[in-house]
């Protein structure tokens, strides 16, 4: 995947240029989670905590399912960044959208 060369290469901007097509309302295909996982990691390893979150918020509204994994490597990042009120807004926030998705 082409993003993933772009995380690795440390070229996280222009794996941001293909977030930006790929969250476009007129994309003409729907974004499956492995590809927003990759995205949040890629964006978080790489210092880029907003991004990451921007990610986060169109997986929710995509109603994908936010895993684990997903959630720490956010988790972290906040922290790493000293941002432990978003940090805590986020669980708070992602606990009542877990609740929402078993309704």
């Amino acid at each position: 995947m082409l993003s993933s060369l772009y995380f690795r290469n440390r070229e996280a901007k222009k794996a941001l240029k293909i977030f930006h097509w790929v969250s476009r309302p007129d994309f003409p295909y729907v974004v499956d989670y492995g590809f927003c996982a990759l995205l949040v990691s890629g964006f978080c390893k790489n210092d880029m905590v907003v991004e990451g979150l921007r990610v986060l918020r169109m997986m929710v509204f995509g109603n994908l399912k936010v895993g684990g994994e997903v959630r720490m490597w956010v988790y972290r990042s906040l922290l790493r960044e000293a941002r432990i009120k978003e940090a805590q807004e986020v669980n708070e926030a992602l606990k009542e959208y877990k609740i929402l998705q078993k309704i």
